[in-house]
């Protein structure tokens, strides 16, 4: 079992917490002009493309959007503890000295999720299934398990299915167009289902 580290933004984390997504689609890089990647599982090139994220039984830990928000008492002291706020939902964690690593840290200054350290993060996920498909392949069950709802106002089963797939398609836009992924351009998308393995409990302000 291996770890490895994977970025949400923090709609797609609330819903993590909220057991309302299990499932993620990352783009396969890199992209292949094979007809059926999924029986072929290599590229052009004969490569054979393994999954970034690891493989079903590894596990995920999840980075996102923090800050130091104190150290107490001061730097120096044994029983020096260290407090992390998470942006995601303004929740907080205490660090006791010796879980986190020492270092010239910054108070209330929110840094970018990809400077996450490990010790930080408060959810670890573990992969149960991993697929390759088109990102177009997304049904609305596909939409759900992203966390993904329907828009208000739906007067049919099927136009509310509809609409959860175009919600999923504006995300997926909002995040991968301007990287040259777009929805339009149908690429090969990582399918990773997963559950929650250690979920965190947000401590009462």
């Amino acid at each position: 079992m291996k770890e490895h580290p994977i970025i949400f933004n923090s709609e797609m984390f609330k819903a993590i917490l909220d057991s309302k997504k299990t499932q993620t689609r990352r783009v396969v890089k890199p992209q292949s002009s094979v007809s059926d990647y999924r029986k072929v599982g290599v590229n052009e090139a004969g490569v054979k493309i393994k999954c970034p994220y690891g493989k079903i039984g590894d596990r995920l830990w999840v980075r996102e959007t923090f800050k130091i928000a104190e150290i107490y008492p001061p730097p120096g002291n044994a029983t020096e503890k260290l407090k992390v706020e998470y942006r995601a939902d303004n929740s907080f964690k205490w660090f006791e000295k010796g879980t986190w690593k020492s270092g010239t840290w910054i108070t209330d200054q929110w840094r970018p999720s990809i400077f996450m350290p490990r010790w930080a993060s408060r959810i670890t996920l573990e992969i149960t299934n991993i697929r390759v498909e088109r990102v177009q392949e997304i049904d609305w069950r596909g939409a759900k398990h992203e966390g993904i709802f329907p828009s208000p106002g739906g007067c049919s089963v099927i136009r509310e299915h509809q609409s959860m797939i175009d919600n999923f398609k504006e995300l997926w836009n909002s995040i991968n167009e301007k990287r040259g992924f777009g929805w339009d351009k149908n690429p090969w998308v990582w399918v990773i289902s997963f559950k929650n393995f250690s979920p965190f409990f947000p401590e009462a302000k």
